[in-house]
């Protein structure tokens, strides 16, 4: 069986983020407020397709406050962030936003993942999402990764999430 905080992070990835922008400035930022302010060392980067860096923040905000409202209770938030928190070489939080339309069924609808060493800088978000899939930009951004390394990457990022 599941728990609840693998329950959570599946329910992320596959909700559809609502696309209100008042309802995300109202609520959104008070939420993500408080999630930065209860942790401080977490620490989250977003990348996305046809959203700038600003708006992301406030769709992924008002997304995970919808699921966690929807399906579990404050705790659940608790446990999901010290999960990031705990350990000081693993606080950070990486989530891509998938394509509207994904480029075939192997690809991911959006996923969540970690990094220890991988992650040395905040990016921007100066990149492509019409000409390369979320694995494609990491690849690039740290100087071409080959389909080994992929592999690694993703089953390293699932243990800090499923250990």
């Amino acid at each position: 069986m599941k728990d609840s905080q693998t329950l959570c992070l599946e329910s992320l990835s596959n909700v559809r983020i609502p696309k209100d922008y008042d309802i995300l400035e109202q609520v959104g930022e008070k939420f993500f407020t408080k999630l930065c302010n209860s942790y401080p060392k977490l620490r989250i980067f977003i990348f996305d397709d046809h959203y700038d860096l600003g708006s992301s923040w406030k769709l992924l905000v008002d997304a995970v406050r919808q699921v966690l409202k929807d399906l579990y209770n404050e705790s659940a938030l608790r446990t999901f962030a010290e999960n990031f928190v705990r350990d000081r070489t693993c606080n950070q939080l990486v989530v891509c936003l998938p394509y509207e339309d994904p480029p075939g069924e192997d690809e991911w609808k959006g996923f969540f993942f970690t990094f220890r060493d991988f992650i040395r800088e905040e990016y921007s978000a100066e990149m492509d999402w019409k000409t390369a899939n979320a694995w494609n930009f990491i690849a690039h951004r740290f100087g071409g990764l080959c389909a080994e390394q992929y592999e690694i990457l993703y089953k390293e990022s699932r243990k800090h999430l499923f250990p």
